[in-house]
């Protein structure tokens, strides 16, 4: 199981480094794929009530959301608390009370707990590759929304170890270093 990482640096070429993930015998990790995502700080609440079979080829799902939510088709969010549609999702569309996105339907009741992270543009999905024992390294795209220095955000890591799965989310400051 994939455990833990220890710092996180932005450089301003926009490397991102999640280093020192150990397994759990503190075996550095060397066969995990991991990708990593920026998200908005601020988070959005699923309302209680029922996941909505949207129908459509290919088939898609509207979840409750408070009203004004300010989310518009194409923007990419990840849902947290959820049975069946826990994950990341490019939005389809969007209505003042609902988000739509391309999911296979599954009957889920919502109790209002379940949250929204919004994500940053262009800032999503970013591959990490193994670079040396425990450490794996990539760069957001030049495209990727520029962040306000002292803002905070999510940065969440999506790391697939087998024969685990774990999800790691942590507040983080942007921040610019200047390498040497």
């Amino acid at each position: 199981m994939a455990s833990g990482t220890s710092y996180l640096y932005m450089e301003s070429d926009l490397t991102l480094e999640l280093q020192n993930l150990r397994d759990k015998d503190n075996v550095a990790e060397t066969g995990a794929t991991v990708t990593a995502s920026l998200y908005a700080f601020a988070t959005l609440l699923i309302k209680a009530g029922a996941a909505v079979d949207k129908g459509g080829a290919p088939n898609e799902v509207g979840l409750p959301i408070d009203t004004g939510h300010g989310l518009e088709t194409g923007d990419v969010i990840r849902i947290v608390g959820t049975i069946y549609y826990d994950g990341e999702w490019t939005l389809t569309g969007s209505s003042a009370n609902e988000i739509i996105f391309e999911s296979a339907y599954t009957t889920e009741t919502l109790i209002g707990d379940e949250t929204v992270y919004v994500g940053i543009l262009n800032g999503t999905g970013i591959d990490l590759p193994h670079v040396s024992d425990g450490n794996y390294a990539g760069a957001f795209p030049d495209t990727v929304v520029p962040l306000r220095e002292g803002s905070d955000y999510y940065l969440i890591y999506d790391v697939d170890a087998d024969p685990t799965f774990l999800f790691i989310r942590k507040k983080v400051k942007a921040a610019y270093y200047q390498g040497e």
